[in-house]
């Protein structure tokens, strides 16, 4: 026979627990590592390797006047996690970048994003292989790789945007995919 003391002990740990779970940041499934579509998982994309360099770029040259930042804020109430686009869909690429934890603000450099998704500006082959580019015309996804001591996260434009450096994963898919979902 179960206790009425019992019962209410029960109710008060299950409420606890569905108010503070223990994980305290939503993964949406996606992983940290380099996806490789067509390869390490999903189907190959299809897009043209010399269009994804040049959206690279073109995020690159959005911070030549300063530290320029990428903000998702949190929204806790969404039960999937947030994707926007990054990058309007140029040629055969269509850049996406999802916020795998909505319970915080995410804000990352637009430089950072282009290293992600191209190695960085001077990359070295080992550098280029473990970026969305490395990934041909397959395309791909991986969370944005953050340099912590990135000096530009200390600035007062970064402090302006009460995010924290992580939590963003980058995705480089078909531009046929517009509007599919």
């Amino acid at each position: 026979m179960i206790s009425s003391k019992n019962s209410a002990v029960h109710l008060f740990f299950a409420m606890l627990s569905a108010l503070f779970p223990l994980s305290a940041s939503q993964n949406c499934n996606e992983g940290t590592r380099l996806v490789c579509y067509g390869q390490s998982g999903g189907t190959s994309q299809d897009v043209d390797v010399e269009e994804v360099a040049y959206v690279a770029e073109q995020l690159r040259a959005m911070s030549e006047d300063g530290p320029a930042f990428w903000t998702m804020p949190a929204n806790p109430t969404l039960d999937e996690c947030d994707e926007w686009t990054l990058y309007e869909p140029f040629g055969t690429v269509w850049v996406l970048a999802k916020h795998t934890s909505n319970r915080v603000n995410s804000s990352v450099s637009y430089d950072e994003m282009a290293n992600t998704i191209d190695g960085g500006v001077d990359a070295t082959e080992e550098q280029r292989k473990n970026s969305i580019l490395g990934c041909g015309t397959g395309g791909g996804q991986l969370v944005v790789q953050i340099n912590a001591s990135n000096p530009v996260y200390k600035t007062e434009a970064y402090k302006t945007t009460t995010g924290v450096p992580r939590d963003i994963l980058i995705k480089v898919v078909s531009s046929k995919l517009q509007g599919k979902f």
